[in-house]
């Protein structure tokens, strides 16, 4: 089934509102202090863990976090324009540019394999 750009975007503004990294710090005894453990509860949408890492940060960071250029606001904002037939920005040009390139990512399975029904 071929499913429009509008479709599309649709599709991954839904994914990524119910999809959202979610950290937790759980207690952990290691010998005699009493440290937390950071602990994934829930993950990005993994298209947009890729659309990220498509656009790296220069910036040098302590610790092995990826950190990206890409803004979850700034990205739901365009898949909005994208959706409103409203053009023009580097977030629209970038978003689709994702979608042209991004093979595995034309059929709506594929987008939602992440959100929980």
């Amino acid at each position: 089934m071929m499913v429009t750009v509008q479709e599309k975007a649709k599709i991954m503004l839904y994914v990524m509102a119910n999809r959202r990294l979610r950290v937790y710090l759980m207690p952990c005894q290691r010998g005699r202090t009493h440290n937390k453990l950071r602990v994934v509860f829930q993950r990005n949408a993994k298209w947009y863990r890729e659309f990220c890492a498509l656009y790296p940060s220069s910036r040098e960071y302590k610790g092995s976090k990826f950190k990206t250029l890409i803004k979850r606001r700034e990205t739901m904002n365009a898949l909005g324009r994208i959706i409103d037939g409203v053009g023009g920005g580097l977030y629209v040009e970038r978003i689709l540019d994702f979608m042209d390139e991004s093979v595995h990512y034309t059929d709506v399975e594929t987008l939602l394999e992440d959100v929980p029904f």
